[in-house]
């Protein structure tokens, strides 16, 4: 249910991207391997719950995308698929500079960008504020631009541990990425299954081989969702058996849930600074724990010894999956919806808007 806005409703330019459709639908035509698709569906699902709330959303996306909000499109369809990576950062800037005209003609109060280092060459040319959502890890050439543009934007984080790389940059809000809770099923004790579950890219940074591990010596099978690619190819494959490594490709979300509500748990041995691990509270949604590495966003999103285990090593998480019996599924799903909501994500957004939208008044005023 859409939470009642006390406010009034705010003309907000919803800036996504002519990459990939929104929302993304999970198949090689629309989202391409080597593309997870999840900031556009966490474009779309924030766009929607906002229509819901009475603002005025524009949302500039392809022309294939969908939205109960105002489409704008420069493209008929999303062009990754069409003119490939590389080429498709040309069209990024028709759409981009068309919302930045519109701001600039006055019809928004403000931009949420989710575009956060093209929106930076357009946000200080038009008075209508910008806000970006931080969908990447801050680092290399990203930070780099970002710098030149710390006043120039609000920024969102989605997790407080990705603001070190650069912690000056003007912040308006850690607005974690939250899930539709009514949308995923609950799977309590009496349901589960003696297997562990590993989702995601099947990438290194992600640990999928280091999944692996810990179910072998945890002397448990392991099902790895994901979609086939070269890693895949030289580090996982060897290893699938049909028995103790199983391997699953692309599903429908009822599936995928009905994977992560039957595991015994959820294990998530990342290699990098994760800016926020959506998995994790899908699996955590469904009643399953999360047992991972303390990296990243994970100590903020997994509450230790409650709704799952944060560990140091892989030793310390091949311990933990013995421990998986101790957490209460009930206690998993209760962390998603006091932390991890659709509803609370965009509650964050709509104090941030209006936030900035006071600020700025003030500035004009003096």
């Amino acid at each position: 249910m859409a939470k009642k806005n006390n406010h009034k409703p705010i003309r907000i330019g919803m800036l996504g991207s002519n990459v990939i459709r929104i929302p993304p639908i999970p198949a090689d035509m629309y989202v391409p391997r080597g593309w997870s698709g999840a900031p556009e569906m966490v474009i779309s699902q924030i766009t929607e719950e906002l229509v819901k709330r009475g603002h005025d959303v524009t949302l500039f996306a392809s022309g294939d995308s969908q939205t109960t909000g105002r489409l704008i499109s420069v493209t008929d369809r999303a062009m990754l698929s069409i003119v490939g990576k590389g080429p498709h950062e040309l069209y990024e800037h028709v759409l981009v500079s068309k919302a930045y005209q519109m701001a600039r003609e006055g019809h928004f109060d403000i931009i949420h960008s989710h575009v956060d280092i093209r929106s930076s060459y357009y946000a200080p040319l038009v008075d209508t504020p910008t806000i970006v959502t931080l969908h990447s890890p801050i680092e290399g050439l990203h930070k780099d631009v970002l710098s030149y543009y710390k006043r120039d934007q609000y920024y969102a984080s989605i997790s407080d541990n990705q603001r070190k790389p650069l912690p000056d940059l003007q912040y308006a809000v850690t607005a974690y990425n939250g899930i539709e809770l009514d949308t995923v099923p609950f799977f309590d004790v009496d349901e589960k299954e003696n297997y562990l579950v590993f989702a995601g890219r099947i990438v290194d940074a992600k640990g999928p081989a280091e999944a692996i591990e810990v179910a072998r010596r945890a002397g448990m099978p392991i099902v790895i969702l994901g979609d086939t690619n070269d890693f895949w190819l030289t580090k996982i494959k060897p290893h699938i058996d049909g028995t103790h490594v199983i391997h699953k490709g692309l599903m429908p979300r009822e599936e995928l849930y009905r994977y992560f509500g039957k595991a015994k748990a959820f294990v998530f041995p990342l290699k990098w600074e994760e800016p926020f691990g959506l998995v994790s509270i899908e699996a955590m949604a469904t009643g399953t724990p999360t047992i991972a590495l303390r990296r990243g966003s994970l100590p903020e999103i997994v509450e230790h010894g409650t709704s799952g285990f944060l560990c140091d090593t892989i030793d310390e998480m091949v311990e933990a999956v013995q421990k998986a019996g101790s957490i209460d599924p009930k206690a998993c799903r209760r962390r998603v919806q006091e932390m991890f909501t659709l509803e609370k994500v965009v509650d964050r957004y709509e104090e941030a808007y209006h936030s900035i939208l006071e600020k700025e008044s003030i500035k004009r005023i003096v």
